[in-house]
């Protein structure tokens, strides 16, 4: 099976750094991109053929432009992390976000579900 493409997104640089090394190093995963703003994750799933997104959300993060995206994208695999709080949650299609905890193993726990999820959808 490929390796699930991952982009990282709007989040701190020291945080980007520990999921890009905590993702690389899964057998079945790889970082494929990274993007500083929610306007710039389009083009980047779109030419980094993302399945996955990680990206931290702020209360003052265009909950339009969210919602935009996974409309585009219907098939990719979602995963948010608060930033003025310690929680998680992955985006599955057709279906709210589900609460995922905050640690290494829960995280890469969620995105191989939210992959199984989608192959099961198409």
């Amino acid at each position: 099976m490929p390796k699930l493409r991952v982009v990282l997104g709007t989040m701190p640089r020291i945080l980007r750094q520990i999921l890009s090394d905590l993702v690389n190093r899964q057998p079945d995963m790889k970082v494929v991109g990274g993007v500083r703003t929610l306007a710039g994750l389009p083009k980047a799933i779109e030419s980094c053929r993302a399945e996955a997104v990680i990206l931290t959300l702020s209360p003052l993060d265009d909950a339009e432009s969210l919602c935009a995206l996974r409309r585009h994208h219907p098939g990719l695999v979602l995963l948010t992390v608060a930033r003025d709080r310690d929680r998680a949650a992955i985006w599955l299609p057709n279906k709210g976000p589900q609460p995922v905890e905050m640690s290494a193993a829960s995280i890469l726990s969620a995105l191989r579900h939210g992959r199984q999820n989608v192959q099961r959808v198409h």
